[in-house]
């Protein structure tokens, strides 16, 4: 099976990230990921990413820092025309039980040299919350959806109490639109 592969439901098609799910495909900095135990949304795999957050041992120059893990798409996986909303379910759990107030958890979009970090609520904890963000912001950012680079989730340390334990599990990570608006990408169709 490929990187990616379309389903349909109801008026809506889904292109799922495949290789989004393996842990293998990150670059890591400041926290821990492996595939999840726990199945996505969808039934899915699921990735798990794992911060102990420190306030005095981040980099250097920032020692509170921003736990991230950094994905960049192949090939296959960079043009995402044709698409209305990235979507990602998030499941998240910490030990003190209260997620901050202010952005718990973020996504950057990146092709150099434009980005967009998103705003987006997520205070739930211990059920699957969809994110869904929508390509026509990506687009008025100079963020070329039909040349995707890569995507970065993180946290920002400052957000958080020193000694905070957060695990937030990825799953149903994809991109939809309306069925049949367009022909599907010659990648997903094998």
């Amino acid at each position: 099976a490929g990187s990616l592969r379309i389903t349909r439901e109801g008026e809506r098609e889904f292109l799922h990230f495949e290789r989004m799910h393996d842990a293998a495909n990150y670059a890591v900095s400041e926290c821990a990921v492996k595939g999840s135990e726990k199945k996505g949304p969808d039934e899915g795999r699921a990735l798990e990413m794992r911060v102990s957050v420190d306030h005095h041992g981040g980099e250097e120059k920032y020692p509170i820092g921003g736990p991230r893990i950094v994905y960049t798409l192949p090939p296959e996986e960079i043009d995402w025309s044709g698409w209305e909303y990235f979507e990602v379910s998030v499941w998240c759990k910490m030990h003190r039980g209260i997620l901050p107030e202010k952005q718990p958890f973020a996504i950057t979009f990146h092709k150099r040299p434009n980005t967009y970090q998103p705003s987006f609520p997520l205070t739930e904890q211990g059920k699957w919350v969809t994110v869904r963000i929508p390509l026509k912001d990506l687009k008025e950012k100079k963020v070329p959806v039909e040349a995707m680079a890569s995507l970065t989730f993180f946290i920002s340390e400052q957000n958080y109490k020193d000694r905070d334990e957060v695990a937030f599990t990825l799953g149903g990570i994809r991109l939809s639109r309306p069925a049949g608006k367009e022909p599907l990408p010659t990648a997903a169709k094998s």
